[in-house]
């Protein structure tokens, strides 16, 4: 069995009471952080998990705090790139397109490469004619 004159050294060495209160400050931080004896290593881990449990409360509401902004600016750009679709599905419907953007697109590189390859004739073209002076 425990000996009695065991428990009374454990109980002396820790202060439950202390101890008690420490923790319900955590649970209940209206109160505070502790004030702890500096001898009592236990106390101090505990006062010490309260003030980062504090720093990180206030961290974290400044993280809702920007991520709040953030969703609203993503909200407010949404919001702009919609009246910019409105706006070019009214232009497109008043000029009478029946092109897809893409086929514009589409439509733009391959005159983009037809224009490239009679550029390259032109080159060659002059190439020749320089050839041809020199002989």
């Amino acid at each position: 069995m425990v000996d009695k004159s065991d428990f009374d050294k454990l109980k002396n060495k820790f202060d439950i009471n202390e101890i008690f209160n420490s923790v319900k400050s955590i649970i209940n931080p209206v109160t505070g952080t502790p004030d702890v004896d500096p001898d009592d290593d236990l106390g101090l881990k505990i006062a010490q998990a309260s003030v980062l449990l504090k720093e990180m409360s206030a961290a974290q509401a400044t993280h809702v705090k920007n991520l709040n902004k953030v969703n609203e600016m993503l909200n407010m750009i949404f919001q702009d790139i919609e009246s910019l679709r409105k706006e070019v599905h009214a232009d497109r419907k008043n000029k009478g397109a029946t092109t897809k953007p893409v086929d514009a697109v589409k439509k733009t590189a391959q005159e983009s490469a037809v224009e490239a390859a009679s550029d390259k004739d032109d080159v060659s073209t002059e190439q020749e004619q320089k050839q041809n002076k020199e002989k």
